[in-house]
């Protein structure tokens, strides 16, 4: 059976799971609700949080002024989602294969 291959990064919408292939797109979609997610309640919670954190990103009065987080909310936030993505890869264990792609939607280049 292959795995699962997914990407974790945020984005403006409200997910940071997406399938990166066929085979995980088929079973779960290319934007994953992690409650599709054969995770653990508390580990959910955690993911969506992080989603909807995320959503002030933005300055939504004006999307192409610079994120109104500063610098060590982005450190911050960078490290809780960190922790979420090693809790996402220990809780789905071996038959999936999730990248981190987090840095660069968080902390730019």
């Amino acid at each position: 059976m292959s795995k699962y291959n997914m990407s974790y990064w945020f984005e403006h919408g409200g997910f940071c799971v997406w399938g990166k292939d066929d085979h995980t797109r088929n079973k779960y979609g290319y934007a994953i609700e992690v409650n599709k997610l054969p995770i653990s309640r508390a580990l959910k919670n955690q993911l969506e949080g992080l989603e909807t954190e995320y959503g002030t990103f933005l300055d939504w009065q004006d999307p192409r002024r610079p994120s109104p987080w500063s610098k060590e909310h982005k450190l911050d936030f960078m490290c809780r989602a960190t922790v979420a993505y090693e809790n996402l890869k220990n809780e789905l264990g071996d038959d999936y294969e999730i990248i981190n792609e987090a840095y660069t939607s968080i902390l730019g280049d």
